[in-house]
């Protein structure tokens, strides 16, 4: 009796101490997302006087998934790698001349993306700092790039150069309380979102990179 008492009690410890030092959880919440890039001008076409291409304001988007924490033995150290389905965007403004008449359009660019943080973080009690990198892939685009370019200038045969996956980076702080984390996070770009456009059949450099602030809410099983 003794024995299955020891026993049971040890299968017990082991059992709490792995729930304690890996746990999993949904993850989900909203961002702001902006795109950023030089100004692109183009004075020398024979089909417009100028066109010029900048990025408009940010836009907000959404994100859900699921995480795991894996803490540290001992120490306030901890892993968290996370699975998120993004949803973000940006705006482009196009104001073009041609033949003297300025025609000036705005279009939103939308992407669903797959992003794959994977982030390093130290514990104060229920406070929490992380940071580490983010892989990001491309799933879907809705490009308002080249309707922008058609409204403005009337030229059908444009299009950006984006990338299917990005690296980037997360740094933030949270907060857990219960069952639930919280967290805001800002993200930004290690790598080009697009090089370049094509405009009138002519290639021009327009390096497109995004960054985000990120607010999310998870809950552990």
């Amino acid at each position: 009796m003794k024995y299955f008492l020891l026993v049971f009690s040890f299968i017990s410890i082991v059992q709490v101490s792995q729930a304690q030092l890996l746990k999993f959880g949904l993850r989900g919440g909203a961002s702001s997302t902006n795109l950023s890039a030089d100004d692109l001008l183009i004075t020398s076409s024979s089909d417009f006087d100028e066109l010029k291409v900048k990025v408009g304001d940010s836009k907000v988007g959404v994100h859900a998934g699921i995480f795991a924490r894996i803490n540290v033995p001992v120490l306030p150290i901890y892993i968290q790698p996370e699975l998120l389905f993004s949803s973000v965007g940006g705006e482009y403004e196009v104001s073009s001349v041609v033949d003297g008449t300025a025609e000036t359009s705005i279009k939103d660019v939308k992407f669903s993306r797959l992003d794959i943080p994977a982030l390093v973080g130290a514990k104060l009690g229920p406070l929490r700092v992380n940071a580490g990198p983010v892989f990001t892939f491309i799933l879907n685009e809705n490009n308002g790039f080249s309707d922008a370019i058609k409204e403005a200038a009337g030229l059908p045969d444009s299009d950006q150069d984006t990338k299917g996956a990005t690296v980037g980076y997360q740094a933030g702080i949270g907060l857990d309380l219960w069952k639930l984390a919280f967290d805001l996070k800002y993200e930004g770009d290690l790598s080009k979102l697009g090089d370049g456009v094509t405009i009138g059949g002519s290639q021009y450099n327009f390096d497109t990179r995004s960054s985000q602030v990120l607010l999310s809410v998870g809950y552990f099983f």
